[in-house]
This record gives structure tokens, sequence and C-alpha cells, in this order.
């Protein structure tokens, strides 16, 4: 007797692609969130390093570094005065044609903030408005290792949201989640 191969009946291919099809719709809009808040956690990640930066770089070089948001055009720039040049620079780097770091240029760090983020800065002394929309807000952190303090609002399309204060005595940043529960 010859034995016969038993392929799938079309209902059972039917129930499979109909399983296929539910599961697709279910995780399709969730990773469309994930997708949402690893960007956005992203901007929040690069807002505090920009920050942080400010803030050591105004006391490596005891000046002043400038902290500003350009919300129209989402980037935040950190702009200090350029590097001491050092006494201890080897004279081989000193003739060097290739521009070192103590070039003369102002020290300047960007940070740019992807479309679907918002950042409204407000900084203690109230925003500086040079235009409107955000343009021309400013923290100036200090070489004694304080700053203006204020408070950097972000939130995107997706709902999510967070605060992020910035202490006037320390210039440390600390995350503090919107009270809808839309933060990190």
């Amino acid at each position: 007797m010859m034995k016969r191969d038993r392929g799938f009946t079309l209902i059972e291919i039917m129930v499979v692609i109909v399983i296929i099809a539910v599961t697709a719709s279910i995780l399709v809009p969730a990773y469309g969130k994930i997708y949402a808040k690893q960007k956005f956690n992203s901007d929040v990640a690069a807002v505090e390093n920009i920050v942080t930066w400010a803030h050591l770089t105004a006391v490596a070089q005891d000046e002043d570094v400038t902290l500003s948001v350009n919300s129209q055009q989402g980037v935040l720039t950190a702009e200090g005065p350029p590097p001491i040049p050092s006494a201890d620079e080897p004279q081989a780097f000193q003739q060097s044609a290739v521009p070192s770091v103590n070039s003369g240029q102002p020290l300047q760090h960007l940070v740019l903030i992807h479309e679907t983020t918002r950042v409204r800065l407000q900084a203690n002394a109230g925003p500086i408005a040079a235009g409107g929309g955000g343009v021309g807000q400013q923290i100036v952190f200090h070489g004694d290792g304080t700053c203006d303090g204020g408070d950097l609002a972000m939130m995107d399309v997706s709902g999510n949201e967070v605060l992020l204060h910035i202490d006037a005595a320390t210039s440390q940043v600390h995350q503090q989640e919107d009270s809808r529960g839309g933060g990190q």
C-alpha cells in the first residue's frame, strides 16, 4: 500500500494567517510607542550631557559658559571662552600646522533634538526673549561651580514629558517626572 502524505487544509492555513494578523495588530502600535519613548529618552540624555559639559567646562576654565536654547530649530548650544594655552605643551605640538585644542577658538558644544521633541527653558531670572518662541533663552554657568539655575521642560508628540531642574548652587541637573506620569 502506498502511504499518502497529508498537507494543510485551507481552514488550517486561514487560522494561522488570522493569528499572525491579530498578533501584528497588537505589536505594531506597541513598537511605535516604544520607539517614540526611546527617541525621547535619547533627547533627555543629550540635554543632561550638555548641561554637565557646560558645568564642567566652566569650572575647568574658571570662566562663564552659556547654555542657550533655540526651540524653533531644536538646538541647544553651550559656548565658553577659548581654552587657556598650556605652558606644559611639548614644543612639537606648539609648532604644529594642525590646529590643536588650544587654537584660540571658543569652546562650543551643540545638541540637536529630534523634530518630535520640544524644549522650553525657564531660567530662574525668567526667560530671555529675543524674538519669541524660545530663541535666545540661556543659563550661564560660572567658574565657581554655580549657575543661574532654571528648568528645562521637555515634551514630545507622543505625550512623554520630563522636567529637568538645574540647581543654581551646584549646577547639577535633576530629572523630575511630570505629575501626569508622562516622564521616565
